[in-house]
């Protein structure tokens, strides 16, 4: 499925050099948002109340191993091209690695909004309905039946999807993404001319989401 962002999306820029002469000290050398990053610089660079930032933009990520969200200086964040975009965050890490386990809680990301290494990126939408549909596609057992032929580990990178079809996530698609979970499982089994003995191992092996 090609369209999760790959590498690292988002970094200090240089314009955290003016306000923070120690940078040195408090970044690490790649300027990256590393998973601790909230840990390290909560009330020095990011904050939860907006009132102290200038230009605040929302990043996602955790404090003390817990999901959460805090406001930096929109200056001091090199961004993405889908950061104008919907998209959904889901952890780079998940569960064990056992076949057709179960998601978290996957995070809507509204436009102007980014993230910490923490999380993956997936999508590049005009509209939130595209993104809560590639939400549901990820909660098929189809889809996370063909990710764990390669996801054998808590390790979701984006190579990880490499047999996962991308499908098209609004009103034109050949998929009813209003229907249930369930139902968009039979429609993908369908399309892509599933064996009944196939149907039977996916439906037997992979966990239920809803």
């Amino acid at each position: 499925m090609d369209i999760i962002l790959k590498g690292v999306p988002y970094k200090f820029s240089k314009n955290i050099k003016k306000d923070y002469k120690n940078y040195k000290d408090i970044i690490n050398k790649s300027f990256d948002l590393r998973t601790n990053i909230f840990d390290n610089l909560e009330n020095i660079i990011f904050f939860k109340d907006t009132n102290l930032v200038d230009n605040p933009i929302k990043i996602y990520g955790l404090l003390n191993q817990k999901r959460c969200s805090l406001f930096v200086n929109s200056e001091y964040i090199i961004k993405p091209d889908n950061f104008s975009s919907y998209r959904l965050l889901i952890p780079k890490a998940v569960g064990t690695g056992k076949f057709g386990e179960q998601f978290p809680d996957m995070i809507l990301a509204n436009p102007n909004e980014g993230h910490t290494q923490s999380f993956l990126s997936i999508g590049s939408f005009v509209s939130k309905a595209e993104a809560l549909n590639l939400e549901k596609y990820i909660k098929t057992k189809f889809c996370r039946a063909l990710l764990s032929i390669l996801k054998v580990t808590q390790d979701i990178t984006p190579s990880k999807w490499k047999y996962v079809p991308l499908q098209v996530f609004t009103k034109n698609s050949d998929i009813d993404w209003s229907k249930s979970i369930h139902e968009i499982d039979e429609q993908l089994y369908k399309k892509y001319g599933l064996t009944d003995e196939e149907i039977e191992f996916i439906e037997e092996k992979v966990q239920e989401m809803v």
